[in-house]
């Protein structure tokens, strides 16, 4: 081996993890690949950020939270990639998945048990039959986990628990959940406005305004489950936690993030939202959102077809008018 052989190597076995750059994955997805902002990464303020910010925040969070959209090839394959740059630094959390009930812990619990393949995970937990995208877009999250044996935590309420919770509200709930879930804290109305937005925006604006008085109710319990599963896990032994959400779960305005700061304020909470380029909507303001999230990447947006359109045949006009 020559001198220079033997100084590359030494570079190569002796440089910290963190040295080295961290590189978006090759998008899956062509549409809005040449959009001006896709592959820019944003910090909230809608400044400029290095891949290397965003790695080096979450390799240093307890608490890492990575928004999706969920039929979104490319947003998985970020999930993946930072997952895989905290274990390579050391870091050993637990992965919550929004996309798993509690009631499939057992289940979650029996497959990573026996099994070094996610390729079967799918099929276990049901993932098809409860409506969620392909599975093998969220194998590579998974494969992560039990390469290297992180735990995998069921977030999600069941489905019996959101139907209680819509009709009841809290009542559906133990004293103790209601604690839990941060439901004992009324919203302001800066959060109260902003979920309705959300909801209604992620329903075309079609709903009837009645109806969301319930739909906020579940999505206030569904992030109080995501947070205490999350709480948990760090509580029984793990190296904080990672959630794989929808990016409405992630929000720092009033979602996850708002009950982890309530109930662990010592925490060091990290958000990092997928955003899709949109078409004519070439500024930062467009994406990034002051006290949403702490990142902000862009990437191609995933093909598919109006999903607004089944909801207009179904109301017939706007609804609230």
């Amino acid at each position: 081996m020559t001198q220079l052989s033997r100084l590359l190597f030494a570079l190569v076995l002796f440089t910290p993890l963190h040295a080295w750059a961290f590189e978006l994955p090759a998008w899956q997805t062509q549409l809005q690949a040449d959009h001006p902002m896709t592959g820019k990464v944003l910090r909230d303020d809608g400044s400029a950020a290095t891949t290397d910010d965003m790695i080096a925040a979450a390799r240093e969070g307890d608490f890492v939270l990575l928004g999706e959209v969920h039929d979104n090839r490319d947003h998985h394959a970020m999930q993946a990639a930072l997952l895989q740059a905290m274990v390579d630094a050391g870091r050993r959390p637990a992965v919550v998945f929004e996309m798993l009930p509690r009631g499939l812990q057992q289940a979650v619990n029996d497959y990573i048990s026996t099994s070094t393949d996610a390729a079967g995970f799918g099929k276990a937990t049901q993932w098809k039959e409860r409506g969620w995208p392909d599975w093998s877009m969220y194998q590579p999250i998974l494969q992560i986990a039990l390469d290297n044996r992180l735990p995998v935590i069921a977030g999600d309420l069941d489905r019996a628990s959101v139907k209680a919770i819509s009709r009841e509200g809290p009542d559906a709930l133990t004293p103790q959940e209601v604690k839990l879930f941060g439901l004992d804290r009324a919203l302001s109305q800066a959060q109260d406005d902003g979920m309705r937005q959300a909801i209604g925006k992620g329903h075309c604006d079609l709903m009837p305004l009645a109806s969301l008085d319930p739909m906020i109710g579940v999505q206030r319990a569904r992030d109080g489950s995501l947070a205490d599963a999350m709480l948990s896990a760090r509580q029984a032994g793990a190296d904080g936690a990672v959630l794989i959400a929808g990016g409405g779960h992630v929000r720092k305005d009033y979602a996850v993030p708002t009950i982890l700061a309530a109930r662990a304020p010592d925490a060091r909470i990290v958000v990092i939202s997928m955003q899709e380029a949109q078409e004519g909507s070439t500024g930062a303001g467009d994406y990034a959102q002051s006290d949403v999230e702490d990142f902000v990447v862009i990437t191609p947006a995933a093909e598919r077809e109006d999903q607004c359109e089944a909801l207009r045949k179904r109301f017939g006009k706007k609804a609230g008018n």
